[in-house]
């Protein structure tokens, strides 16, 4: 008895070992994708002008810098943009002052540390030995916070001088440094915040690029990381096409999460808008039917961080959403225009962004970044930001900074 007891429990325990190999692992893996972000307004031109002014003859060398790097980031957006001969499009750039400082601080933290030893009779080894002590003990630090702002707008304008678009190009910068250690110079502050004003003006006209992180299945789709993690991701997804479907729902939860990061990440180097968008409504798909399958499954959902991954890695479905509401605008084309009358501004209807689609945002748990960026290519923004329309805010989950972004967006 004991013996065939023993037979029939050996298939049993295989079968559930074999099951538990899907998952995402002890110990996480994340890759970076290169996610492509849609121009914000289609436009059939493709002859460019960068035109930028500076309030201050000190800023000339700034404004010549933010218009190289705005030509340089259309250029690499869309190669078919040539800024030679009579433009069709004309980005006009005002650049304010550029204003940085760096203050010190000196506080007062508490460190864990050894303060000194103690005898301990080790009964063991019949014998005293002397053992670390521990205590919390103040400690001296000096912060060092290194602080920028950069002002400006854009005003993108067609042959005829009549206004496409037109926002602000504000960057800021605040943060600490332990000692000094790793802080940058004002000059480096500078271009990385021309860096970031130049790629959002680019936005407005050609696609641009932006990096995110994206937890990998492990199991039966271990293998194939290394081909992720080069960037190959039309042979990861390969790969994860050829393993077959799983017998049961948990297991198969993590070969449609592996399905849709790689059609996702494919949709993203796709130069063709309408089969993009197609990839990525299939990625959505395979997302949904994941977390439909393994509801259990925390990463599916939710974001995650730790000291070991990079960064944090928010969940794939409002990202999913997002792209594929930019990409099916994108792929619509150029907005016909209205027979009799100019193509303008004014002869179209601006999508206004107020505090309910904020708050919708954040509950769709859509990242801060997001939500910014959202906010600063809108075309229009009519925000409530009387007393009683912030407690709201805060109470929807909306976070402080974005708070604070709509506060400034309100005045302007």
């Amino acid at each position: 008895m004991r013996r065939g007891f023993v037979v029939l429990l050996l298939p049993l325990f295989a079968a559930v070992s074999l099951q538990a190999r899907e998952g995402f692992g002890f110990t996480k893996k994340s890759v970076s994708m290169q996610r492509t972000i849609p121009p914000a307004m289609n436009v059939s031109a493709t002859r460019v002008k960068v035109a930028v002014k500076a309030d201050r003859s000190r800023e000339e060398d700034d404004a010549s810098t933010l218009r190289r790097y705005t030509e340089e980031a259309i250029r690499r957006g869309d190669e078919r943009f040539t800024f030679d001969g009579a433009p069709q499009l004309t980005v006009n750039l005002f650049l304010g002052p550029f204003e940085a400082r760096e203050d010190w601080e000196t506080k007062t933290d508490t460190e864990y540390r050894q303060t000194g030893t103690r005898s301990q009779w080790n009964s063991s080894k019949k014998k005293y030995e002397e053992k670390p002590v521990y205590n919390y003990v103040p400690v001296t630090k000096h912060l060092k916070t290194v602080t920028a702002s950069l002002d400006g707008n854009y005003r993108i304008t067609d042959a005829k001088g009549r206004t496409l678009d037109s926002g602000s190009i504000d960057r800021s910068f605040s943060q600490s440094y332990e000692e000094g250690n790793g802080a940058p110079t004002s000059d480096g502050v500078a271009s990385d915040l021309l860096h970031d004003a130049a790629l959002l003006v680019a936005g407005r006209i050609v696609p641009t690029t932006t990096r995110v992180q994206v937890m990998m299945p492990k199991g039966s789709f271990e293998n194939f990381i290394p081909y992720a993690e080069s960037g190959d991701w039309a042979r990861y997804l390969a790969s994860v096409e050829q393993v077959l479907e799983k017998r049961d729902r948990e297991s198969e939860s993590y070969r449609q999460f592996a399905l849709g990061i790689g059609k996702e990440a494919v949709a993203y180097t796709t130069r063709d808008p309408r089969q993009a968008a197609a990839l990525l409504r299939a990625a959505q798909t395979h997302y949904q039917t994941a977390l439909q399958y393994n509801a259990s499954e925390a990463l599916f959902g939710q974001a995650y961080s730790s000291l070991l991954s990079d960064g944090r890695i928010d969940p794939p479905l409002p990202r999913l959403t997002e792209s594929v509401a930019m990409f099916d605008a994108w792929a619509a084309g150029p907005p016909p225009e209205p027979k009799g009358s100019p193509a303008s501004s004014k002869t179209r209807t601006k999508k206004t962004l107020r505090n309910d689609t904020i708050i919708e945002m954040a509950k769709a748990g859509l990242s801060d970044e997001n939500i910014l960026l959202a906010i600063e290519s809108a075309e229009a923004t009519q925000f409530d930001t009387q007393p009683e329309a912030l407690i709201a805010l805060r109470k929807a989950g909306v976070s402080k900074v974005v708070i604070a972004k709509m506060q400034k967006a309100s005045k302007r």
